[in-house]
């Protein structure tokens, strides 16, 4: 899909930042669906972005992260 064209340099960001902010909720909610516990963190935790309640869970999410990259970013 080709990237949009901006008006400005904050539409830009605008754009990063909600695409950004939809990506983690629908990763929450896909780690609900497996039974993973897991919540948006605030305060631009250094940490991340989601918070996973139990560390066993740990490695099923990165393999979430894994499956979801090599869906969208196929390499050609």
């Amino acid at each position: 899909m080709p990237e949009p064209q901006w008006d400005t340099d904050e539409d830009r960001k605008i754009y990063s930042l909600q695409v950004h902010k939809h990506l983690i909720g629908w990763l929450i909610e896909a780690m609900a669906a497996q039974g993973i516990t897991a919540q948006r963190t605030v305060g631009d935790d250094v940490r991340g972005d989601i918070l996973v309640v139990n560390a066993a869970d740990i490695p099923a999410v990165q393999q979430l992260v894994r499956d979801l990259n090599a869906r969208y970013n196929k390499q050609e």
